[in-house]
């Protein structure tokens, strides 16, 4: 006799049938870009949900090296492909604790981006500590009355003090000596 924690072997036959059952009984219609209602069937009972799928995208131009205790800039752009605009829009950075903002707020308000519009914004920071650390950057808003968000992770490596700033340009040649 076959036994899994108290299945016999009748027992496991019959919950894989069971399994079977169900997944031959439920159906999932295609959810494509934009708002849409998915239908989950299984017997005679329907569940039925709109969804709706983020129109951002976020976008981050920042170095990938800069030496310790030195200040650089992170630019976002977060653009709304969507054909609505989104409204109440937000631009949120999210740090290390390796990682210092210099001036203005960690929530950056973006007002309204335009329908296929975008809108920038802006972050100083310092460089505490040597080491590599992700960045993120969340831009999010209202769109047609449902709250919808893209993201942006990146990480960035802060080498030694005594490195250049221009050596930013050189990380191809320097890289394998900081690893």
């Amino acid at each position: 006799m076959f036994g899994i924690r108290g299945l016999t072997g009748k027992s496991l036959f019959n919950l894989l049938c069971k399994g079977l059952y169900l997944l031959w009984a439920v159906s999932l219609v295609l959810i494509l870009p934009g708002t849409e209602e998915a239908v989950l069937a299984s017997g005679s009972s329907t569940v039925a949900a709109n969804v709706t799928l983020s129109p951002l995208e976020v976008q981050v131009y920042a170095p990938h090296m800069v030496p310790v205790n030195s200040e650089f800039q992170i630019n976002t752009v977060i653009k709304n492909h969507g054909d609505l605009p989104v409204t109440q829009a937000t631009a949120m950075l999210t740090l290390p604790a390796q990682l210092k903002l210099v001036s203005g707020k960690m929530e950056v308000k973006l007002e309204t981006i335009p329908q296929h519009g975008s809108k920038t914004s802006t972050w100083h920071v310092r460089a505490l500590k040597k080491g590599e650390y992700s960045i993120a950057i969340t831009g999010s808003g209202d769109y047609n009355h449902v709250i919808v968000s893209g993201k942006a992770l990146f990480s960035i490596r802060i080498l030694p003090g005594w490195m250049p700033r221009w050596f930013d340009d050189f990380d191809g040649l320097i890289e394998p000596f900081y690893k």
